[in-house]
C-alpha cells in the first residue's frame, strides 16, 4: 500500500480514538473547552507528527515523544512555547492513561511514556527556551 492510503487508513482510526478521548475527558469532570484542547494536541502529535514522516500507529507513538519534544514540535508548531510543552506533556499523559486503562497499550508502553517525560521534560524545555530565545540582538 502507498503511503497516503496507509496515512488515510490511521488517522481514521485515530479520529475514533480521539472522539472516545473527548467523551472520557467530559464525562470525567475536565471541562469542555480543556478537553477540546487535549484532543487538539492529540489530534497534532497523532495524525500530524507520528504520519509525518511514515505512518506510525498510536501504540506505537510511546517511543516517538523525545524526538517530537526534541526536534519537531519547535520547527512546525509557531506556538511552540515552554507552557505548550507542559500542556501536551499533560494531554500525552491523560491521552496515553486512557488508552491504557482501555487496554489498546500496554501498561509497561504507559509507564515508559510517564518515565520518559520525567525523565527528559526539564532538557526539553530548556531546548525549547533556547529555541525560541535570540543569542543576539542586532541593531
Amino acid at each position: 500500500m502507498m503511503y497516503e492510503e496507509n496515512r488515510e487508513k490511521n488517522v481514521k482510526v485515530n479520529e475514533k480514538y480521539l472522539q472516545d478521548f473527548l467523551k472520557y475527558l467530559i464525562a470525567n469532570g475536565l471541562s469542555e473547552k480543556m478537553s477540546y484542547k487535549h484532543v487538539y494536541n492529540m489530534d497534532f502529535y497523532l495524525n500530524d507528527y507520528l504520519n509525518y514522516y511514515e505512518v506510525v500507529k498510536m501504540k506505537d507513538g510511546v517511543e516517538h515523544v523525545d524526538e517530537f519534544f526534541m526536534d519537531w514540535f519547535k520547527r512546525k508548531a509557531m506556538w511552540s512555547t515552554p507552557a505548550s510543552y507542559k500542556q501536551n506533556f499533560t494531554s500525552l499523559k491523560k491521552f496515553y492513561g486512557y488508552m491504557c486503562e482501555r487496554n489498546l497499550v500496554s501498561k509497561e508502553t504507559y509507564e515508559e511514556l510517564l518515565s520518559t517525560i520525567r525523565e527528559r521534560k526539564a532538557i526539553w524545555l530548556n531546548e525549547i527556551d533556547r529555541y525560541n530565545t535570540p543569542d543576539d540582538f542586532m541593531f
